[in-house]
């Protein structure tokens, strides 16, 4: 039987929660409600050791919901990882080397919900009516998709040209499961998360998408291939395993 380390919260308290593996969870997630109290959903080939890191991260987050529950009845209240208050303060696109703070405004007077970019000093300002709470996710994840096309399109660009291996388009998405993916028509496309992943991580999945131009499987001349342009494969390849939850702000995980 597994291990799971002991959840602390920020305060010193520890909170008991319960485990429940899942065969179609991608990633780890966290669910709490006034009923079960706290459970970690798993993943199948999630590795026990590494819930004590994920849950030390989500600590304040967990805290913030538990607080809510008190004096509240159990259909009144349940949180997941997807709750649209949960808005960051900022954003670390790693790949780039950017912090961006995020000043949320929320206005009964707002017919329009607005986000506007400010990169000189790399503040968003995103305001909108209080009912209208898809409005933060649907700008965020537009600002993100926009600032990918701006930097992670060149950088593949620049790559193509060095490996002479050259696609025919790209695109970009937020996709669910992958980092990115390459058509037999030559067309690659790029999950816009990879913006929040250390730029050696980034560069490893655009080489791994062109070197599927080349070969469309994953045989050994295609890892062949790869190593020989990214020695650090091996490496890149296991990060990657972990990159979803230890980089991405839960609010950007999942796809659409």
């Amino acid at each position: 039987m597994a291990f799971f380390p002991p959840l602390v919260l920020p305060h010193g308290q520890v909170q008991p929660y319960a485990v429940r593996v899942s065969t179609r969870a991608r990633y780890l997630r966290i669910q709490i409600s006034a009923a079960d109290g706290v459970v970690v959903v798993l993943p199948s080939h999630y590795p026990p050791e590494q819930v004590g890191v994920a849950l030390a991260a989500r600590a304040a987050w967990i805290e913030k919901h538990l607080q809510r529950l008190q004096g509240q009845r159990p259909q009144e209240l349940s949180a997941t990882e997807a709750d649209p208050e949960d808005l960051p303060a900022s954003l670390s696109l790693a790949a780039v080397g950017q912090v961006w703070a995020i000043r949320h405004m929320r206005s009964a007077s707002l017919n329009t919900a607005r986000l506007t970019a400010a990169p000189a000093s790399r503040h968003l300002y995103l305001s909108h009516a209080p009912e209208d709470r898809d409005a933060p996710r649907f700008l965020l994840r537009r600002w993100l998709k926009q600032e990918g096309e701006r930097h992670l399109f060149p950088l593949l660009a620049t790559l193509a040209a060095e490996t002479g291996l050259h696609y025919r388009n790209v695109s970009l998405r937020h996709q669910r499961s992958r980092w990115g993916s390459c058509s037999s028509q030559r067309s690659i496309s790029l999950n816009a998360q990879l913006l929040f992943l250390p730029a050696p991580l980034v560069r490893h999945v655009l080489l791994h998408e062109l070197c599927h131009l080349r070969e469309m499987n994953h045989g050994p001349r295609f890892w062949a291939l790869l190593g020989g342009w990214d020695p650090d494969t091996p490496v890149h390849r296991e990060a990657l395993r972990r990159a979803a939850w230890q980089y991405v702000p839960v609010f950007f995980r999942g796809g659409s």
